[in-house]
């Protein structure tokens, strides 16, 4: 009896400690494998749904862009460039009261009256700077500014005092002056010569530093080889600086038929930074 006993209870030992062999649960795989010997599974997150693609973002209104201000446009200045004079016969030279020309002459007849020699001698052999005055100035261009956004032009002219007597073929101006002036063109696009000789006819509106601003209206321009200085007529005013690029004596200073080398000699090299282009006052 005993014996039967003993072999049931090893039977029944050997059935309890055997494994199973079947395949495993689908929950036995998916149990996490701890990393050490009572070591607490970590829990596993729920799922999460996949976030949806972010939609692109919406343009921000494109901020108002101020124009800039337009500068209202002007009438242009008249502007006219003299024509060369018939030369002289052969041998021979003349004197003749300036030319008007038919464009300068509503202008000329406003500043001038009365004997139109003599006035013009009286007013240009002096650079009188009046505020409100009207004037008809000659000036040798030293500097020249356009500036589009102020729809204007501003020369800086050398005045050269005139007595209102020339030569038949060629305009003679004195040498000397009466100082610096700056002639303010409405619009740009002027086709002024370095060196080149101006003739403003305006009103001065300001003066600044001793420097007469000049609105001008009517400009006649004589380039090289259409004008010449007669004599010197004295010191020159105003800025000094210029008198030191002349090359020549006074006595000298006069040619009857200049060539580009007599411009060089007492004015300066033209493509110089000293002589024709100079800084021009832009208040």
């Amino acid at each position: 009896m005993r014996t039967n006993w003993a072999i049931a209870l090893l039977l029944l030992t050997v059935s309890c400690r055997t494994e199973p062999t079947g395949p495993a649960t689908a929950e036995a795989a998916a149990a996490p494998i701890a990393s050490a010997p009572g070591a607490v599974p970590e829990p596993v997150p729920e799922s999460q749904p996949e976030p949806a693609a972010s939609a692109p973002a919406a343009p921000e209104p494109a901020k108002p862009v101020t124009p800039a201000a337009e500068v209202p446009k002007r009438e242009r200045c008249a502007f006219e460039e003299s024509e060369q004079w018939k030369k002289p016969s052969a041998g021979t030279l003349a004197t003749m009261a300036y030319p008007v020309s038919e464009k300068e002459r509503p202008f000329a007849d406003r500043v001038f009256t009365g004997k139109a020699g003599m006035k013009m001698m009286t007013t240009c052999m002096t650079m009188k700077a009046e505020v409100g005055k009207e004037v008809a100035w000659f000036g040798v261009a030293r500097g020249y500014k356009a500036d589009a956004a102020r729809d204007e032009t501003r020369i800086l002219l050398e005045n050269k005092y005139f007595d209102g007597l020339t030569d038949t073929h060629i305009l003679c101006v004195s040498f000397a002056g009466g100082g610096d002036f700056v002639a303010v063109l409405p619009g740009t696009g002027y086709g002024v010569q370095p060196l080149g000789l101006l003739r403003v006819y305006g009103k001065v509106v300001s003066v600044k530093d001793g420097v007469p601003r000049v609105e001008a209206e009517y400009v006649r321009q004589f380039a090289w080889g259409r004008y010449c200085f007669m004599m010197v007529n004295g010191k020159p005013a105003g800025n000094q600086a210029w008198r030191k690029l002349c090359k020549v004596a006074d006595d000298d200073i006069y040619e009857p038929f200049p060539d580009p080398q007599y411009y060089v000699d007492r004015l300066g090299d033209p493509e110089g930074p000293d002589a024709a282009h100079a800084p021009v006052p832009q208040d």
